[in-house]
């Protein structure tokens, strides 16, 4: 079985309201590890159907998916890595910076660009109006009610904000419930609830706001929310069964379907990037140093091709019980071809057509033509970035600089005693850390057999060196 073809990615959302949580829960579902950012106390009125809530409660379960409240950016990744949407306390989303996330959206709603950049990501989407397709992002998402509802726009902006709200069961601003003066929100229903028209339903500054419609409150700001005169502190909505107060919308599943159809249209884009995206791995076991969103096995993949194209079967022959790699990297076939389609997603390989299999005709012609794929530009780039520089510790010895060998032994011996004085040198950086640790009791066992093993492999790479 392939892995979700996203799986690697990490995408930030910036909000998390209905329309953003509708995001979200797509791109989640495709695979993608979502880390959304928000006010600490978010005014989302319809917060039972939207993540935001986690802010508030901790955690948030929508449609099988479930929201957790991170308190830094090290957590947020690591609940993402676990299968849930991280929300993280981060109004301006500068986490974006140290996550370096593959996709980034503005779903905040605001009606204008409020910082959001195309350098935020190599791939970065709007929703709804204040944005210009192709200026400040890259594509738009239409978030208006209608035909064009999910249409994605690549240049262009989307349809403009009238300030009325859209009809439901023929109703517009009769639906929203608006604060009478400014001061703090005192609720007296709940969302969920059925009312009638004339009926009270929360007080601000201990002026009643009545319902001036009939149906079921389906968002309401909670005690104690101060909020400003004229400003929209919930919503009736006339037609709705009581049970959608706690599921997403129709609206915002088709937003995040069309967000998740700009990804795939815009998702050439990562080959041009000369730095790729951080990887975000998953609950596969870490092997790769940092954030390297290829490992081991994609790097030598590519560090084969970039001896000649080959096609996968050849291919697999290198980590095979009569290749060298195999004491390595382990991969099987169908991981293998899999490995394949994403380097060519990312542009560091291009596939074509180009030989017949070895096999008789059967009915109706010949097998289909082999995919013969060949290095590009942009992966010899990163294949000899990732060849001459140091694994970061001891823990990376045994399987990627072991890749790295591998390859380095078919160089001059000017460049593989490069990397070897280079990886000496961060070695001994590790023992002297290790050295200078006074951790008591177990955690000095620790220590001590940390630096037993950085010693053997620091032995090693000097016997390496001395050939």
């Amino acid at each position: 079985m392939f892995d979700k073809p996203f799986s690697d990615f990490v995408a930030v959302v910036k909000g998390a309201g209905e329309l953003a949580s509708g995001v979200a829960f797509r791109l989640h579902r495709a695979g993608f590890q979502v880390v959304m950012t928000e006010l600490d106390r978010p005014s989302c009125i319809a917060r039972t159907a939207c993540f935001a809530a986690a802010m508030l409660e901790g955690r948030k379960e929508l449609d099988g998916v479930v929201a957790v409240r991170a308190a830094s950016v090290a957590q947020a990744l690591a609940e993402a890595r676990e299968g849930h949407v991280a929300v993280l306390a981060d109004p301006v989303a500068a986490c974006a910076r140290e996550i370096r996330p593959a996709v980034l959206v503005d779903g905040i709603m605001a009606k204008r660009n409020l910082g959001t950049s195309p350098d935020d990501a190599p791939i970065v989407i709007g929703l709804g109006p204040g944005f210009t397709a192709g200026q400040d992002v890259h594509a738009i998402v239409e978030t208006k009610r209608g035909h064009r509802l999910g249409w994605v726009l690549m240049e262009g902006s989307a349809e403009s904000n009238t300030g009325v709200p859209e009809l439901i069961d023929g109703q517009s601003i009769s639906r929203m419930l608006t604060a009478p003066t400014a001061g703090l929100v005192k609720a007296r229903c709940q969302i969920g609830d059925r009312v009638r028209a004339g009926e009270p339903i929360a007080s601000v500054a201990s002026r009643p706001v009545v319902a001036a419609i009939s149906g079921i409150i389906r968002g309401l700001l909670p005690d104690g929310y101060e909020v400003e005169s004229g400003s929209t502190i919930g919503e009736i909505d006339p037609a709705a069964e009581r049970e959608y107060c706690w599921t997403l919308s129709d609206r915002a599943l088709a937003v995040g379907s069309g967000c998740l159809a700009a990804i795939l249209e815009l998702w050439p884009k990562l080959s041009g990037a000369e730095e790729l995206p951080a990887r975000a791995r998953g609950r596969r076991p870490r092997t790769s140093p940092g954030d390297e969103i290829l490992g081991a096995t994609e790097f030598a993949l590519l560090g084969l091709l970039a001896d000649h194209p080959a096609h996968g079967y050849e291919l697999s022959k290198a980590f095979g019980p009569e290749g060298d790699l195999q004491q390595v990297c382990k991969v099987g076939l169908s991981q293998l071809y899999a490995y394949l389609a994403k380097l060519e997603s990312l542009g560091l390989v291009a596939g074509a057509p180009g030989g017949q299999a070895p096999a008789a005709p059967r009915s109706g012609g010949g097998r289909p033509p082999k995919k013969v794929f060949a290095i590009t530009d942009a992966g010899r780039r990163q294949f000899e970035q990732w060849l001459g520089r140091p694994v970061p510790g001891t823990a990376y010895l045994r399987v990627d600089f072991m890749a790295k060998l591998f390859f380095a032994r078919r160089r001059p011996a000017g460049e593989l005693r490069e990397l070897l004085d280079g990886q000496i040198e961060v070695i001994e950086q590790e023992l002297a850390e290790l050295s200078a640790s006074r951790a008591p009791g177990y955690r000095a066992e620790v220590a001590q057999a940390y630096d037993g093993f950085a010693r053997a492999g620091l032995d090693w790479l000097t016997s390496l060196r001395a050939e």
